[in-house]
């Protein structure tokens, strides 16, 4: 008996636990958890990863040490099992994990894992702030390889990222055609488990498509289903996501529930060391304040990106800071629609501020078209966003 099995061997005599209890708890039968612990058979990533959550709930680094030590001792499913590795450890952001899976696939022998090792490594790379374009053309050239039905996992992981990098461009007009030919490739998965991991992934993407379309009744209705998927059980941290995702949903029509949410969201993410949702979130609640100018003395300036930190400047009446800004990201390239709009704050030209809006309803961004709009709708040249409140 190995040191992970014989942990959680000991877990269960200590609470005086059955293998019986434990399979209830992880939705499995008893055998597969007895054959497993005496050495008589392997179990799925998913089942592990259900156990190692439920044994050890607060100790993420320990949950790795262990997915670490499971994978090393891998006989038999050895592709499928790395595969969903991947996934679990990219949503629940185990980045130990994640190093692990990208350094054994590059030195692995069979080539099909030698092949997902940079597919894997751009995932990585975009939790620590990879350039989006970078990646975006990366992403294409590594489409016209990754061809065909044995491949259909590694084409829907280039499609997801692609998706992921349009949101983030705030290009949600342009994602439909990688969405629909994922809706192809996914019939070509085999494993119950990876479609399953992949299917709500997928859904919350949606959800979140949704949310940008300001289609916020649709949006709603597949976030609160995702609260109780299976899944769920095993990725703590996706609890985060659909709080962070609920918050920004209410930024121009609730003060209170868009706070809620962001902060319950913060916490989660704080909690288990997710740096990248963490820092989306904070800032999602600095421009939260920013547009309602509420709580502004409790932003901290040097975290924000750089649309909030000029929004910041602007409610701050440093005209010359802001615009400075938007120069320094006008040299570096296109302005985004967001930081037309400042620009056209900063000039008082309102042609500006219209002009945002169309780059905004171009890119089907009709959610945050609607600061823009707030903008332009005051007609005054005033900084002041003409936010109001729903019924509670």
């Amino acid at each position: 008996m190995n040191f992970v099995k014989k942990s959680i061997d000991d877990y269960l005599s200590e609470r005086k636990m059955s293998y019986e209890e434990l399979a209830s708890m992880v939705d499995v039968a008893q055998t597969t958890i007895s054959n497993w612990i005496n050495s008589e058979s392997e179990i799925s990533i998913t089942t592990f990863c259900k156990i190692v959550q439920k044994i050890f709930p607060e100790q993420k680094q320990l949950q790795e040490e262990y997915i670490i030590d499971y994978l090393n001792g891998l006989k038999n499913r050895k592709v499928i099992n790395i595969k969903i590795a991947f996934l679990i450890s990219y949503l629940n952001r185990y980045r130990m994990v994640l190093d692990y899976l990208i350094r054994n696939c590059k030195e692995d022998k069979e080539s099909c894992l030698k092949n997902y090792a940079k597919l894997f490594e751009l995932y990585s790379e975009r939790l620590d702030n990879a350039d989006n374009r970078d990646q975006f053309l990366e992403l294409e050239t590594m489409s016209v390889t990754m061809t065909g039905k044995k491949q259909a996992d590694a084409s829907i992981l280039i499609d997801i990222l692609k998706m992921l990098i349009l949101l983030d461009l705030s290009e949600v007009s342009l994602i439909r055609n990688y969405r629909n030919r994922i809706n192809t490739n996914i019939n070509h998965l085999t494993n119950t488990d990876q479609k399953e991991l992949i299917e709500f992934w997928l859904a919350e993407i949606d959800s979140y498509q949704l949310l940008r379309e300001d289609k916020l009744t649709e949006f709603r209705k597949i976030n609160s289903s995702l609260k109780v998927n299976p899944v769920m059980k095993y990725l703590p941290t996706l609890h985060g996501v659909l709080e962070s995702r609920n918050g920004e949903s209410y930024i121009f029509t609730n003060y209170k529930k868009s706070f809620d949410h962001t902060t319950r969201a913060i916490k989660i993410f704080e909690k288990w060391q997710d740096e990248f949702r963490y820092q989306i979130a904070s800032n999602n609640l600095s421009f939260l304040k920013l547009v309602w100018e509420r709580d502004i003395n409790t932003i901290d300036v040097a975290s924000l990106n750089t649309e909030e930190k000029i929004l910041y400047f602007i409610k701050m009446e440093k005209e010359d800071l802001a615009m400075s800004l938007l120069n320094q990201a006008e040299n570096d390239g296109e302005l985004t629609p967001l930081m037309t709009c400042f620009k056209g704050m900063l000039t008082k030209n309102r042609e500006l501020i219209r002009q945002s809006i169309n780059m905004f309803i171009q890119k089907n961004d009709r959610f945050f078209v609607k600061f823009a709009e707030m903008i332009y709708n005051r007609g005054d040249n005033s900084y002041v966003i003409n936010v109001k409140e729903e019924s509670i």
